[in-house]
């Protein structure tokens, strides 16, 4: 399945998904008939019930499944800051559980990439993210 994604929004076929703040999937087909969708992801594997389909699609995102540019570690979606698992200035190893994000009632745990020191952390447990939002910043060991 190829869905083009721009923003928040995703067209598939003649469906347009909307994702709001809270985490909900919006359809909305051409003809006008609209909707919510039920999602659940599994690593990078999207399944999404909609309008007695289901639909699979694989994308490949920054922050769980890897870092941004210069070490920042990106949120994969809107969600709440269950645990926060290391602290400024602390060695981390590749695979060690930097965070834990709670999002769309699942746990999605933000990895380490590379082995490094934590730089900076941009939120704390109990604080609501943006998908995008910037989570951790980690300098590569050298």
């Amino acid at each position: 399945m190829v869905m083009h994604h721009q923003a928040g929004v995703s067209v598939w076929n003649d469906i347009t998904f909307t994702t709001h703040p809270d985490g909900r999937i919006q359809f909305k087909h051409a003809n006008g008939k609209q909707g919510f969708a039920h999602a659940a992801k599994h690593n990078d594997t999207w399944w999404i019930h909609v309008d007695g389909m289901t639909l699979r699609c694989t994308i490949y995102e920054q922050g769980a499944g890897g870092s941004a540019a210069g070490g920042g570690y990106i949120a994969p979606m809107p969600g709440k800051i269950l645990e926060v698992l290391c602290h400024e200035g602390q060695r981390v190893n590749e695979g060690d559980t930097l965070m834990i994000l709670e999002a769309m009632k699942m746990e999605h745990r933000i990895l380490a990439q590379t082995s490094g020191i934590v730089r900076t952390l941009h939120f704390q447990t109990s604080q609501q993210v943006d998908q995008g939002a910037q989570l951790i910043e980690i300098d590569d060991e050298v």
